[in-house]
């Protein structure tokens, strides 16, 4: 678990207890964390930075993820590529397990949460509505089903708690659910 003030928390018992994790930047605000198992991960932070561990938290390797723009969420897919954005449609991908961030295309909207459900296929939650990317994130294109009248609903959240089946909620008290990936 991440937060602002250099929050990052971590639990070896299921969240019964949690022991803050010495981190590289003490104060940063620490916006989103992915891990694809107990050792692999990524948090994501200010000024673009991206931090790596391979170790569960014990030690954390500093990356850059294209510019300084702030990432505000991180999707690790495996350990060699990720998917990240944030501020003023900053949307990167990595597929050398960070050495190197690429921009990806297809979409300039500010970026809330993304979140993979294979290898290949991803969902965008954004102010600029829902996307999908069918590449691992190195493209993205706008999903137009969430009707909201005239206007693009702001998404804030996405989640997949099986395969399947996905919620997004976001502004205009947007709450949709698909049950077809």
């Amino acid at each position: 678990m991440v937060g602002e003030g250099g929050t990052a928390l971590k639990t070896a018992n299921g969240g019964l207890n949690w022991i803050q994790q010495p981190m590289p930047y003490p104060t940063a605000p620490y916006w989103d964390v992915s891990f694809i198992d107990t050792s692999f991960g990524y948090v994501c932070s200010s000024s673009g930075i991206v931090l790596k561990t391979t170790n569960g938290g014990g030690n954390w390797i500093i990356q850059l993820a294209g510019d300084t723009r702030s990432l505000w969420t991180i999707c690790a897919i495996d350990t060699l590529r990720a998917s990240g954005g944030g501020f003023a449609g900053k949307l990167v991908y990595t597929t050398d397990g960070g050495s190197s961030w690429l921009s990806a295309t297809g979409a300039s909207v500010n970026a809330n949460k993304i979140k993979f459900i294979n290898n290949n296929k991803g969902f965008l939650a954004s102010d600029g509505g829902l996307y999908k990317s069918n590449d691992g994130g190195v493209s993205w294109s706008r999903i137009n089903d969430l009707n909201m009248g005239s206007s693009v609903p702001q998404v804030t959240n996405i989640s997949f708690p099986i395969v399947t089946k996905g919620i997004v909620s976001g502004g205009k008290m947007l709450l949709a659910k698909s049950t077809n990936e």
